[in-house]
């Protein structure tokens, strides 16, 4: 019976690995038709599928987004476990590997907690701005933690994104500003949040910091297997999941079994995709900084969403706000004659949950072939 179920379980790893190594190839051959540019369909592919799987939140209230974090965490585990398997690597840590990971999963859970509660609180669009605004926390963070040079041009254009979110996250307040220059009419509608959910989107906004912490500590322990990061991820989600629910159980009623199969297979598996895709990206990805803008799509993905399902039109100032931010970034992560430094830096920027413990790996191409495959 022991044999029987080994020899079911090898089989199952071997198909396992032939799924992941046919879905690369078969993504690479698209690139192939497409040209030099073709890496620029992963970081599509990515988002869209990131985007979609996190759609669930706002689609299914029922569905508490505490319990949608933990099922994640429960995919992101045994996935994770699953490709060291089928390609037999070690997710266990050495000496201090353990300390940094911790370091680097801790803040990033906690800050994807409240990421999944933001969905639930403010209108999508706000919320997918806010969340492209790491940058902002990543360079000062690397400055004081890992000397990370800050450039002038760097600190005008980030300001510039601070610009543009506050634009779409308080139009009132710019209107108030611009009417002590301009013939104004401040009482116009413009899409004001509510105080609470200013409040919201504030914290989410501060969150980031931790989000950023996670991503710079991370790159002081130089030997951490990408895999072993993910297996403790999941544990870390399943654990700040399991205490949300726990500390909301009065609030919120347990959806049935089938709710819950629902969110594992159309939230917490395109999720986990959406990351083997985009590390995949940034690795064959001629211009890191390009690629990384395609953390946007989102965005508009989110506008698409209100004006179908919610019958809302986005105001001039607030695409003007947009504008602003993607502007600001742009002219941040990309540069006319990127150096390796640029690079470098661009390559933090484009964080998508794990994608830093992937440039870490520099020194292991081989596992880093391997999780692309993955």
């Amino acid at each position: 019976m022991l044999n029987s179920l080994n020899r079911l379980a090898d089989i199952f790893l071997v198909r396992l690995r032939f799924f992941f190594d046919f879905l690369a190839n078969l993504v690479d051959r698209q690139i192939e038709k497409i040209g030099p540019q073709g890496y620029y369909l992963y970081g599509i592919l990515s988002n869209t599928t990131f985007f979609l799987g996190n759609l669930v939140i706002k689609l299914y209230p029922h569905i508490d987004w505490s319990i949608c974090l933990l099922i994640r965490g429960i995919a992101t585990f045994i996935f994770s476990n699953l490709v060291a398997m089928a390609y037999n690597k070690s997710v266990i840590f050495q000496g201090d590997e353990l300390k940094y990971v911790i370091l680097r999963n801790f803040p990033i859970t906690v800050q994807q907690l409240f990421f999944y509660f933001t969905i639930t609180v403010i209108p999508l669009n706000i919320t997918w701005i806010i969340n492209n605004a790491g940058p902002v926390f990543v360079f000062i963070l690397a400055y004081f933690m890992i000397g990370q040079q800050i450039k002038p041009r760097d600190i005008v254009f980030l300001a510039i994104s601070l610009i543009g979110i506050n634009v779409v996250t308080a139009p009132q307040v710019i209107m108030q500003l611009l009417s002590y220059v301009f013939p104004i009419d401040v009482d116009e509608s413009v899409g004001e949040l509510s105080t609470f959910q200013m409040l919201v989107a504030l914290v989410s906004f501060l969150s980031l910091g931790m989000w950023a912490f996670g991503i710079v500590v991370i790159r002081l322990c130089k030997t951490a297997s990408s895999l072993a990061v993910n297996v403790s991820l999941g544990i870390h989600m399943i654990v700040f999941g399991a205490i949300a629910l726990i500390y909301r159980s009065d609030k919120i009623t347990m959806p049935p079994i089938s709710d819950l199969v629902f969110v594992f297979v159309f939230l917490a598996i395109p999720v986990y995709l959406s990351q083997i895709l985009f590390i995949h990206g940034t690795i064959i990805a001629k211009d890191q900084g390009k690629f990384s803008l395609t953390n946007y799509i989102p965005v508009f993905y989110s506008y698409i969403y209100q004006i179908i399902f919610e019958n809302r039109v986005p105001k001039l100032l607030e695409i003007f706000g947009i504008f602003l931010t993607f502007y600001g970034l742009y002219k941040v992560v990309v540069k006319p004659h990127p150096t390796k430094e640029d690079n470098l830096r661009a390559s933090i920027l484009t964080d998508k949950e794990i994608i830093e413990d992937i440039n870490l790996s520099v020194k292991k191409e081989e596992e880093m072939k391997i999780v692309t495959k993955s």
